[in-house]
């Protein structure tokens, strides 16, 4: 490593010096809650539902010192504004602790959410941006700060909004979560921001830049900085990751050689003490079935604790749950690497069947080698 020959992960002063000069070239990019300036979100309501004005929700009192400081910093931003008058929509508020001593202020919009119509756009898949993603070895992911709030809404859209607290009532000027067209509708309005350029993928507020080669990254990540200064939009530096030849997303750890679990989620499944209830049993379940993919024979694996999540069987966690529960920690734990899908390479699928379940792998030959793309197993 003195010598300059071997490096070992990312380097870290460069990428710490393409953060500072992107910033020192974009600074609006990288300075407050953006609004994205082609146009505003509308939310579509429908009339024949009866508005619902709900009761305040009283806040404790040694909450109301940071919901007032919240609600100061969210009109200073532009973000929510003071509604005098009548209004037909008064939605809860729900107070969420931070780690850091703040809180997080968010809405109940069930009852307004009864009157929204959805727009339906689609949203890709974990899938769908791996492939987009084949061959890459290059990355940086880019993190849009407040991301909703950078969608502003029509002033006929803000009514719905509306929300009380112990010092006024107010309604948000921006998009925001809780309502239950805002992920199909942020995804499709940065995924136009964005058009056009190759090798930028995007679900909610994560952008993912990505390249075969440094030339072509470094080229690629200017002209996605140039379109959000264009559009209004900003990042949250902190969150920002540049230059990587690794990254994880979603869950999943990117790389040149293909995907695989990250060290997070192989702790978090090797550290999970053994459940004493079937409700923990499905809880398990739910977090193992997330890397199902890198685990071979799951549906095998897991039928001993599926078993004990069905209705009218007795939970036992005897011999054959432990060995199971193992089992299927170990699996995960040298869980290998699965290569990027090629459409254009031979490709066979082998399938099998058993009494709890069927299993399919998918093998490509890439460049005069066989490997691993996919594993299914269907219990």
């Amino acid at each position: 490593m003195k010598l300059g020959v071997l490096k070992i992960g990312a380097d870290i002063s460069a990428v710490t010096d393409l953060n500072q000069s992107l910033q020192q070239q974009y600074p609006t990019v990288f300075q407050g809650v953006g609004k994205l300036k082609t146009k505003q979100v509308k939310l579509y309501i429908d009339t024949n539902v009866t508005p619902v004005a709900q009761p305040l929700r009283r806040i404790p009192f040694n909450l109301r010192g940071p919901v007032e400081k919240k609600i100061q910093e969210l009109l200073d931003l532009d973000i929510i504004e003071p509604v005098d008058g009548p209004t037909p929509w008064v939605n809860p508020v729900v107070i969420v602790p931070k780690a850091n001593s703040e809180i997080r202020l968010c809405l109940d919009m069930r009852q307004a959410n009864l009157a929204i119509i959805r727009e339906r756009y689609p949203i890709p898949t974990v899938d769908e941006l791996l492939q987009g993603m084949n061959g890459s070895v290059v990355f940086s992911k880019l993190d849009l700060k407040w991301g909703y709030h950078q969608l502003e809404l029509t002033p006929e859209s803000r009514e719905i909004t509306t929300f009380a607290v112990h010092n006024g009532v107010y309604r948000y000027k921006r998009l925001l979560f809780g309502v239950s067209s805002a992920s199909e509708q942020y995804q499709h309005e940065i995924a136009a921001a964005l058009a056009g350029i190759e090798g930028v993928e995007n679900i909610s507020d994560d952008v993912i830049v990505h390249a075969r080669d440094q030339e072509t990254h470094d080229k690629r990540l200017h002209t996605v900085m140039k379109r959000l200064e264009e559009s209004g939009l900003t990042l949250n530096p902190d969150k920002c990751q540049f230059n990587m030849d690794r990254l994880v997303f979603m869950g999943i750890l990117l790389s040149e050689k293909g995907i695989g679990p990250t060290e997070e989620r192989v702790r978090a499944v090797s550290e999970a003490r053994e459940p004493e209830n079937a409700s923990e049993v499905r809880s398990f379940l739910g977090l193992v079935s997330y890397s199902s993919r890198f685990i071979p024979q799951f549906a095998t694996l897991s039928e001993p604790l599926r078993r004990l999540t069905r209705k009218d069987i007795p939970f036992s966690f005897g011999l054959e749950q432990k060995q199971a529960f193992k089992a299927l920690k170990d699996g995960l734990a040298k869980a290998g690497t699965l290569a990027y899908f090629d459409k254009d390479a031979p490709t066979k699928v082998v399938a099998d069947a058993g009494p709890v379940g069927l299993g399919a792998v998918l093998v490509q030959c890439q460049k005069g080698r066989w490997f691993l793309c996919v594993m299914l197993a269907v219990p």
